[in-house]
């Protein structure tokens, strides 16, 4: 195993030597994701959204994490998959891409609309509303993502199977 996510130096011997498996690289990739995942969660913590209901969202969004990458690499062939993180930026960047222009139009869809629909009188507590609705719409646009990811890896490896015969 060479999986050395805190020493940059054995990780480039690693890298020199080639012995990172396929398996070293989901992790990397899953350690580099939740450290993503603590810089937008803790920009939340210490703003205006400390709240049980936000440490349950960062228990639901690193367990679709650790699902859908883990998903990712057994549809990059798991063991036997190559190229894996390879893989992962070149798809994950134009689903990134549209990640982002995806979650930005509900958010601003959500934040003008919201006001009009969810009030007091509606809910009883609407800031609590607008939590359950961005959770719900980072959650799923994340799940979104790994299901696409995970499509558009088995169909790579398809091809990768019908030009060995």
């Amino acid at each position: 195993m060479s999986f050395h996510p805190l020493s940059v130096v054995k990780t480039r011997e690693a890298l020199r030597g080639n012995t990172i498996s396929s398996l070293d690289e989901a992790r990397y990739w899953g350690v580099s994701s939740v450290v993503w995942l603590f810089y937008v969660y803790h920009s939340a913590w210490v703003g205006t959204r400390l709240s049980w209901h936000l440490v349950y969202e960062i228990a639901v969004a690193i367990g679709i994490l650790w699902i859908g990458l883990s998903e990712a690499w057994k549809a990059n062939g798991g063991s036997i998959g190559t190229d894996f993180l390879r893989r992962m930026v070149l798809i994950g960047s134009p689903l990134g891409v549209s990640v982002l222009a995806l979650s930005q139009a509900l958010f601003w869809i959500s934040w003008f609309v919201f006001p009009m629909i969810i009030d007091g009188t509606s809910f009883r507590n609407p800031e609590f509303a607008w939590q359950v609705i961005t959770f719900f719409l980072f959650n799923g646009i994340q799940t979104w993502f790994w299901w696409r990811t995970c499509t558009h890896l088995k169909v790579l490896n398809r091809a990768k199977d019908v030009k060995t015969l």
